[in-house]
């Protein structure tokens, strides 16, 4: 009913008055998101999309109303829409994020999407990275074969890994990758303990979102975090990337060269990585690590009760890959688009290295 009744209030007419169609466009992004309901997403859409043109390509209101498509689109899994949208995104001025009251550098909308997924990945979904892949998804990932989309959470409640390949451009470094993959060999696959902060996959309609406790970034000076992975899913498989550039310090003595217009050339660590999951057969605890399966329910009282026999969760089976190489670059380049999403990167690469792992989860879903 609250729902409801904020979606009543939204709906006066304000064709005459651009900055209240700005906020109204908003609100009813807002508006969605806390309904959690792809039912308001689709509505949403479709309002956006028949609004009046000589309204919508007003300056003013244009950059919110190709904003609030472009991520309604991805959610719903309208590929062809993101990939169009998503070049529009690209042309719009940048807005600026406020941190302590203090104005920082503009910041694009679609760096803003990473930022923030990476900080609040339970609360926002990253955009920016459905984007770079969406030439994937229209192969790979057609909507007529989604499931019932919904937003929810999934409890990951057991994961095994065992590195199977390695590769680096650093002979020592390579040679290294190569004794822990005969290592591993010998060993088998591994239980890979699942922290507090990876404990649960987050599910935005048709995308699903996992903070990867594999990979870690700086968050501070002391403290690190998981490495935010993003992508679609269906009832068989799901494909979940990230993307991270960052800046290498430059040496104090170092000659600096520069371009009039493309600004000093810099040199930066790109990391790219991606979790490729195919769902197996219902899991079953008696046939795997009970102890493991304890540790990790004791916060869910509901999975003691008999259920179906799905509710102990799913197997899921695959790969995890790993690319990282140091790049040279001008400083424009960080803020180009095309640049980023360059899948063919590593071929100038200074140096370069690749791990793979196999990987079984054991994941509550679908529900």
């Amino acid at each position: 009913k609250v729902i409801q009744l904020a979606k009543d209030w939204l709906n006066f007419d304000c064709k005459q008055d651009a900055v209240l169609q700005v906020e109204q466009i908003n609100h009813r992004y807002a508006l969605a998101l806390r309904s959690r309901s792809i039912k308001e997403f689709k509505y949403l859409f479709k309002w956006l999309q028949t609004m009046d043109s000589n309204i919508r390509e007003q300056e003013s209101i244009r950059q919110n109303w190709i904003l609030r498509n472009f991520q309604c689109s991805c959610l719903l899994g309208k590929w062809d829409q993101v990939k169009a949208f998503g070049l529009e995104l690209e042309k719009v001025e940048p807005e600026s994020l406020a941190a302590n009251g203090q104005q920082q550098a503009p910041l694009h909308p679609l760096h803003l999407f990473e930022y923030i997924a990476l900080k609040l990945p339970n609360q926002s979904a990253n955009f920016t990275q459905v984007y770079y892949n969406v030439d994937n998804y229209i192969k790979r990932f057609d909507p007529m074969l989604f499931p019932p989309l919904k937003f929810t959470e999934w409890q990951i409640k057991n994961c095994t890994t065992q590195i199977t390949f390695g590769f680096s451009t650093n002979p020592k470094r390579n040679q290294e990758l190569n004794q822990q993959v005969t290592k591993a060999k010998e060993n088998g696959n591994k239980p890979t303990p699942v922290p507090s902060t990876s404990r649960f996959m987050f599910v935005y309609g048709c995308l699903v979102q996992f903070p990867c406790f594999w990979v870690q970034l700086p968050a501070s000076n002391t403290k690190m975090q998981p490495v935010v992975l993003t992508g679609p899913w269906n009832d068989s498989e799901m494909e979940l990337t990230a993307s991270y550039i960052r800046r290498v310090p430059q040496q104090k003595n170092g000659k600096i060269e520069k371009d009039d217009k493309r600004g000093a050339l810099i040199r930066v660590v790109r990391s790219d990585l991606r979790l490729k999951l195919d769902r197996d057969l219902p899991f079953n605890p008696n046939e795997g690590d009970k102890d493991d399966i304890k540790e990790n329910d004791v916060s869910s009282p509901k999975s003691k009760k008999g259920k179906g026999k799905g509710d102990n969760g799913w197997n899921w089976n695959g790969e995890f890959e790993h690319e990282e190489g140091l790049l040279e670059c001008y400083e424009s380049d960080l803020n180009d688009f095309l640049f980023r999403r360059n899948p063919e990167w590593k071929v100038n690469a200074l140096k370069f290295t690749c791990r793979t792992w196999n990987c079984h989860m054991v994941i509550s879903t679908p529900d």
